[in-house]
């Protein structure tokens, strides 16, 4: 008799049958380095959820493993006080709302620092105002150095300008990058000078030495005017700024265990992106008792150990460009022993096929949760550390109807927020009474297919 693992319906249902047990697993299986061994049952594959590694120059960004930025900048809350120098006061500032910082007659100075081989980056909306200005400078004064988009002195164009001081400056007007509408904006730093790109097109190129002494030139952004009435006041909005520098940096994963059983084989299988000149390496070792490790070695020459660990390095050739580890699965396959023929009968024969595991998977609910302003629900929830992992499918209910759901994987031993979106019903009575009950429906599965489903009522409340 096979068990059924609840789990969501991108997932296939897989059973296997070994000499003495059969055991169910979720999961897809996934064709490995290492071939499956005759006579090797297959343990359920292990997702890295990257959460759990350590980086050298690598960071995580949105789910996935990049070259770390020097600075990636998001304004979902206001910008860091000391990066806001006001042109004027009172009047001058840079308040964020939606997601958008507003620069309206300020600077904004990151004071991350450019060189050559620095990359900044900014998703904005120049607004049809005069001296509005993104990219590397001190003051942007026209006596001192900067490297810059630009509207100039003008309300209805853009130009990509540097000036290497004294007011020696190149520039050319972007033909068809106007204000008032949405770009990617981005200025490569180089040996020979600076590369602008605008939507990832390269837009100009100005052949120059930026001498960076003895004042350092840091990314920024600013608004220098307040408009002449009768036109209204229109600020330079920004998403997002990053600066990179780095070509190089690693990603050292956590380690995977089998369990106590003997390995046949291990599957490793990545998924990553790797634009035009970049590059991602990978190497594994493994170890019987997670103390001695074999040497770092291609995942091909990978020795089975109860015990794996792998190694990504990341490389680019272009600072503005990273690769991406977005996930990475582990399949362990277990060796079976037949039995010899005296086996049970006093022959001396003996088996290594591992027990079942019958022990279903608890993950308690918490009496209540906050509800984000964007109707995200914040639930933590914690998977045994007796499991391996636990794959969790969550629903909320109110008045008999499901107004929530999400799923996701958690690592045996580790907690994890689920954050499923409340219906637009459930949000505005949430919003009018302060708060809601709701019934949470959640169904867990280990790595053995076992299957428990609770119920409660909670409490959500809006933060």
């Amino acid at each position: 008799m096979s068990r059924q693992a609840g789990i969501n319906r991108t997932t296939r249902r897989v059973t296997l049958r070994t000499a003495s047990v059969r055991r169910t697993v979720v999961a897809a299986l996934v064709a490995g380095a290492c071939g499956a061994a005759a006579g090797s049952a297959q343990a359920a594959p292990q997702v890295d959820n990257l959460t759990q590694g350590t980086h050298d120059k690598t960071a995580l960004v949105g789910g996935g493993v990049e070259l770390a930025p020097a600075l990636n900048q998001t304004f979902d809350a206001p910008p860091p006080a000391d990066w806001v120098k006001p042109w004027v006061t009172p009047g001058g500032g840079a308040p964020a709302s939606g997601g958008i910082v507003s620069v309206d007659r300020a600077r904004l100075d990151t004071g991350v620092p450019g060189a050559a081989g620095t990359s900044v980056a900014y998703k904005a909306t120049f607004g049809k105002e005069a001296f509005q200005h993104l990219g590397f400078g001190v003051d942007f004064d026209a006596d001192t150095r900067w490297a810059i988009f630009s509207t100039l002195n003008t309300s209805d164009s853009i130009y990509a300008r540097v000036n290497v001081g004294a007011g020696d400056v190149l520039q050319k007007k972007l033909d068809g990058v106007l204000p008032d509408t949405a770009h990617d904006f981005r200025i490569d730093w180089t040996t020979t000078g600076f590369v602008f790109y605008v939507d990832g097109l390269e837009v100009a190129r100005h052949v120059v030495v930026m001498p960076v002494t003895p004042s350092a030139l840091t990314a920024q952004a600013s608004d220098v005017l307040a408009a002449t009435a009768p036109n209204p006041e229109v600020p330079l909005k920004i998403d997002s700024m990053s600066v990179r520098k780095a070509t190089a940096g690693t990603y050292t994963s956590k380690v995977f265990d089998a369990g106590s059983f003997r390995v046949a084989s291990i599957a490793f299988t990545p998924l990553a992106t790797t634009p035009a000149s970049t590059a991602i390496a990978y190497q594994t070792r493994t170890s019987a008792d997670n103390v001695n490790w074999s040497a770092w070695g291609p995942a091909s020459a990978t020795k089975p150990a109860r015990y794996f660990q792998y190694k990504a390095t990341l490389t680019t050739n272009d600072v503005a460009v990273t690769p991406r580890l977005t996930k990475a699965t582990v399949d362990f396959k277990l060796q079976t022993v037949q039995p010899s023929p005296g086996a049970g009968t006093g022959g001396g024969g003996t088996t290594n096929t591992p027990p079942a595991d019958k022990t279903k998977p608890r993950i308690a609910i918490p009496r209540e949760a906050d509800v984000t302003s964007r109707g995200k629900v914040r639930m933590l929830l914690e998977c045994p550390g007796t499991e391996r992992f636990c794959i969790v499918g969550l629903k909320l209910k109110w008045k008999g109807k499901t107004v929530a759901s999400k799923g996701k994987t958690i690592d045996g031993g580790d907690s994890a927020y689920i954050t499923p979106k409340l219906s637009k019903a459930a949000r505005r009575k949430l919003a009018k009474a302060g708060k809601l009950k709701v019934v949470v429906k959640l169904t867990v599965t280990d790595a053995a297919g076992n299957v428990k489903k609770s119920s409660k009522g909670i409490w959500l409340y809006p933060v």
